[in-house]
């Protein structure tokens, strides 16, 4: 993804010195902001739900970061050295090993939002105003974007992504992963398309539980069964542990034993 953007950028440039072709920087620009949203998000894969990877806008993509990481968006330096121990004097100098530079959400946000502005003909109000966009006035903002993203581009690091992670395997064997903090009210999903398994999740000292969410059946010999409620779907089929009857999920309407028509509504 960095590559595509890092195309993206360099094509931007080009077409930046010709008046006529400014705007197609802007397209260029647009989608190298789109593939460094995209490339950010790789980096949390195992966390966010799998939605986030039908996201396409920056804004809705860094929104699923942040979701499972407040500081997401933010740029984050990295250095390494060796710590103090007892009888030694100080602490050895730390060795900077760079930035991983990031643009927010807002600036995300704005700034693409200002590309699709220069990238549309001017409203009539626009043009009564004198207030449709200037090519001067354009080059520079462009210019301005091209310079933070270069910076974004530039960085000997990218996507960090350090925290206190919780971790539990589903049913199905796939992994899902949260840091602490970070973990929703309403429970877990299991990101695996094929499975998609609902968890509730409580707090205990040191960690946390997981359990799956289910829903008692009753069979007609009286056996209680607790079903998990990703499996509770039309078509979907279950045997009763003790009578063995297989029963199936439908979707079907009901007649009432005593009907009143003033309470229903005719479709």
């Amino acid at each position: 993804m960095r590559l595509r953007a890092r195309d993206c950028l360099d094509r931007a440039k080009m077409h930046l010195a010709d008046s006529n072709e400014l705007r197609y920087a802007c397209l260029e620009l647009r989608f190298c902001i789109e593939y460094l949203a995209i490339d950010r998000l790789q980096a949390y894969l195992v966390e966010v739900p799998n939605d986030a990877l039908k996201k396409w806008t920056p804004r809705a993509i860094i929104s699923e970061i942040l979701d499972v990481d407040p500081n997401g968006d933010r740029s984050i330096s990295l250095a390494i050295g060796i710590g103090s121990t007892s009888g030694a004097s100080q602490a050895a100098a730390p060795i900077q090993l760079g930035e991983d530079r990031r643009f927010t959400m807002k600036w995300a946000n704005k700034n693409y939002n200002t590309l699709s502005n220069f990238l549309h003909a001017p409203t009539l109000f626009q043009i009564e105003l004198g207030a449709d966009p200037k090519i001067e006035v354009m080059r520079t903002r462009v210019s301005e974007i091209i310079a933070e993203l270069a910076a974004v581009l530039a960085s000997p690091i990218q996507n960090v992504n350090f925290g206190n992670f919780f971790e539990t395997i589903c049913s199905c064997g796939t992994a899902i992963k949260r840091r602490a903090g970070s973990i929703p009210k309403f429970g877990l999903t299991c990101p695996n398309k094929s499975c998609e398994a609902s968890y509730e999740v409580n707090e205990i000292e040191g960690g946390f539980t997981y359990v799956i969410k289910t829903m008692p059946i009753t069979c007609q010999c009286s056996h209680a069964m607790w079903l998990p409620l990703h499996q509770l779907k039309v078509g979907g089929e279950f045997r009763c542990m003790q009578c063995k009857t297989l029963h199936q999920i439908v979707l079907g309407i009901q007649a009432l034993s005593e009907p009143d028509a003033s309470k229903h509504v005719t479709i």
